[in-house]
C-alpha cells in the first residue's frame, strides 16, 4: 500500500479527474470465474474475508458503497427487505464499505482505517442498513478488484463464483436475480440437467433527484457543490 494509492483512491473532492479513473467495471472479474478473495473487517475491527462470507450460504448478495453515496441510503429499505425475505432460503446479504463517493465536510475522504470504520457505522446508525456491514482495506483492494464502481452489486454462489454483477444497485434487479437462482437450485434438486450460459441485459433503476440531493447534504455543502459542478 503506497501513499500515492491511498491518496488517489481516497480522493478528497468529487471532480472527474479524480473519480473517473476508478470506474473500471469493464475490467472486473468475469461471471463464472473463480472470484478473488480479500481480507475485510467488521465494524468492531475484527478481520474476516470475502470467502468466509460467501461460503456460508447457497448465494450471497454483496452491495458495495459508502455513506456519502446517496443511492445507498435510498436503497437501504428495499435491500434490507430482500435480505430478510430470502435469508431462510439460503441467501446471505452484506454491505461492503468502500471509499467515500462524495466526500464533504461532515464525512470527508478517509485518512485512516479508524475513520473508515466510523463512517461505516454511520451507515448502520444513520441510514439504517441492517445487513451485516464489512469494511474494505484503506486502499480499497477488494473494491478495486471488482471494478470500483460507487454502488455496484455482486452475487456469489457458495463456491465463490460470481453469477451476477451490476455496475449500479437496484433492488428490483437484485430480487429478480435471486428468485431466478433459487429456481435453479430447485430445478437441480429435481435432477434437471443444466449448463451455465451468459446473458447481457439492460436494467433500469429509479432516480430521485430530491432524495439524492438530500443525501449529498448529509455529507456536507462541499459534496453538493462539487456534484453540481461535475455533473450538473
Amino acid at each position: 500500500m503506497t501513499d500515492d494509492l491511498l491518496t488517489s483512491y481516497n480522493y478528497d473532492e468529487f471532480v472527474p479527474a479524480k473519480f473517473e479513473p476508478w470506474m473500471r467495471f469493464e475490467q472486473s472479474p468475469p461471471l463464472g470465474s473463480k472470484a478473488p478473495d480479500f481480507a475485510l473487517w467488521t465494524l468492531d475491527g475484527a478481520e474476516t474475508s470475502l470467502s468466509a462470507v460467501w461460503s456460508v450460504n447457497s448465494y450471497t448478495v454483496v452491495e458495495f458503497g459508502s455513506f456519502t453515496l446517496p443511492y445507498c441510503g435510498m436503497a437501504s429499505p428495499s435491500m434490507n427487505a430482500i435480505a430478510e425475505r430470502y435469508a431462510d432460503a439460503g441467501v446471505g446479504s452484506l454491505f461492503l464499505y468502500t471509499n467515500e463517493a462524495h466526500p464533504g465536510e461532515n464525512y470527508p475522504h478517509h485518512a485512516s482505517m479508524e475513520q473508515k470504520l466510523r463512517h461505516a457505522a454511520a451507515l448502520r446508525d444513520v441510514l439504517g442498513v441492517s445487513r451485516p456491514i464489512l469494511v474494505d482495506s484503506l486502499d480499497g483492494a477488494c473494491h478495486r478488484a471488482y471494478g470500483s464502481m460507487p454502488n455496484m452489486t455482486w452475487i456469489f454462489n457458495q463456491a465463490g463464483t460470481p453469477i451476477y454483477k451490476s455496475d449500479w444497485s437496484d433492488s428490483h434487479s437484485v430480487e429478480n436475480a435471486v428468485q431466478y437462482f433459487l429456481q435453479v437450485l430447485d430445478r437441480r434438486r429435481n435432477r434437471e440437467r443444466m449448463a451455465p450460459f451468459r446473458v447481457e441485459r439492460l436494467d433500469y433503476r429509479i432516480q430521485d433527484q430530491a432524495q439524492f440531493y438530500a443525501g449529498l447534504e448529509r455529507s456536507g455543502p462541499k459534496a453538493v457543490t462539487e456534484f453540481r459542478e461535475a455533473l450538473g
